[in-house]
Parts: C-alpha cells; structure tokens; sequence
C-alpha cells in the first residue's frame, strides 16, 4: 500500500491502531510476571567415573541452582 494513495480517514485509522498496539505493549513491559528473589548459581560436579571426560576437568555436569 502507497502512502499516497491513503485518505485521511485511513490515516486517521492506522494511527488509532498503531496507538491502540503501543499502549497495549507498554502495559505489558510495565507490568512484569511475578518474579523470584535470589542468585542463579551453576555448579559443575564431576561424576567420579575413572573412564569419564569429566575426570580431566572438562565437565557437561551442570546443575543450575536459585538461591533465594
């Protein structure tokens, strides 16, 4: 669609729109799902098996914790 091909009533109507969205968005960016106190730690443990690649400090073992 042109620009100049719209009419003002058209214009007028994207404009109300493009409000309605805006106002819409920024009462969900301003109002934020309940959100959990606390610290994110990873840890990485080592399994103990001899035959493992964890043995020589390179580790998959992740294990994410939330202290609150």
């Amino acid at each position: 669609m042109n620009n100049e091909d719209l009419k003002p009533d058209e214009i007028k109507k994207i404009i109300f729109d493009l409000s309605e969205r805006r106002s819409k968005l920024q009462h969900k960016l301003l109002s934020p799902d309940a959100m959990t106190q606390g610290c994110i730690h990873i840890i990485y443990k080592k399994c103990g098996k001899e035959s493992c690649h964890c043995k020589d400090g390179i580790t998959k073992n992740i294990i994410k914790d939330l202290q609150t």
